[in-house]
């Protein structure tokens, strides 16, 4: 079974590049993260007070959604290891990176 290529919406500011990805669902957004922060507590703390340094490569931060048994879903940030685990485990994460 292949994973379906997500649709993607790019967020771009003049003299900011997008380097955050956030992947809900089949949905992919390009976004950065100075604008996240500005407006969402959840990303503040991710990026400020989440004692993690971004990651280095195209995309500073990855963020895929999860649905839990009891069919809510919220956002994961996206770790090597998460990505590890996953691929072990065979748990359907998207965790590609771009090249």
């Amino acid at each position: 079974m292949s994973t379906p290529t997500p649709e993607i919406y790019v967020f771009q500011s003049p003299g900011m590049r997008p380097d955050v990805r956030l992947t809900i669902f089949d949905t992919e957004f390009h976004v950065h993260r100075v604008i996240l922060a500005l407006r969402s507590r959840f990303f503040q703390k991710a990026f400020v007070f989440g004692g993690r340094k971004p990651t280095p490569g195209i995309w500073e931060y990855e963020f895929v959604s999860r649905v839990d048994d009891d069919g809510t879903w919220g956002l994961n940030l996206v770790t090597p290891e998460v990505c590890m685990a996953s691929a072990v485990l065979q748990l359907p994460l998207y965790c590609m990176r771009s090249q």
